[in-house]
């Protein structure tokens, strides 16, 4: 048998605190919405589904992934200058090639990432007199793009429930990479 001995509250929650404090282990919810893991252009956009007239699968861009206009360092292609594409338009053809419906959206852009690559869009999801060429280079990852949206879509959620009484500033770390922020954020609020 074991001796017994004598803990005191204050022991108890100091090793239950000491098994709750981890430190530096992040999780960011995003793991379960990851893109393609192979060599592919992104446009940091949220896709969606439709049906075209034809009954075949479209896609749209929905939500285009943006920071804020000071992160110069996050940019959307589809941002670029003379781009101006818009969420609700379709993806119609990638370098002349129609969109398989089919397959995923990113199929057109497999080893596209840095590459100068046209796109046929349009309001419409067929080919009509409405549609336009645009001139992207599609993104080798969007892993920073949608870090500065979600920190964006925070700001704007607290700017809009507090009136615009309350600034949202998002630190990641007290490191250089976090006092950055601090700072790039803190002089934009």
């Amino acid at each position: 048998t074991r001796d017994r001995v004598d803990i005191g509250p204050e022991a108890i929650i100091s090793e239950m605190i000491s098994e709750l404090n981890v430190g530096h282990a992040y999780y960011n919810g995003r793991e379960s919405e990851r893109g393609p893991s192979m060599n592919v252009g992104m446009l940091g956009v949220d896709w969606e589904a439709g049906t075209g007239p034809d009954g075949k699968t479209v896609y749209r861009f929905g939500h285009i992934v943006r920071g804020a206009p000071w992160d110069a360092d996050a940019r959307n292609p589809l941002d670029d200058l003379g781009v101006e594409v818009k969420e609700g338009e379709y993806l119609l053809a990638v370098n002349g090639l129609p969109v398989d419906g089919s397959k995923d959206p990113w199929a057109p852009f497999q080893g596209m990432a840095g590459k100068i690559v046209t796109l046929t869009v349009g309001p419409n999801p067929t080919m009509d007199d409405k549609v336009r060429e645009v001139v992207v280079r599609p993104m080798g990852e969007e892993d920073s793009l949608r870090y500065r949206d979600w920190i964006e879509a925070n700001r704007k959620y607290v700017a809009e429930k507090s009136g615009g009484q309350v600034g949202y500033i998002y630190v990641p770390n007290t490191g250089i990479d976090g006092q950055s922020d601090l700072v790039r954020q803190f002089q934009s609020q």
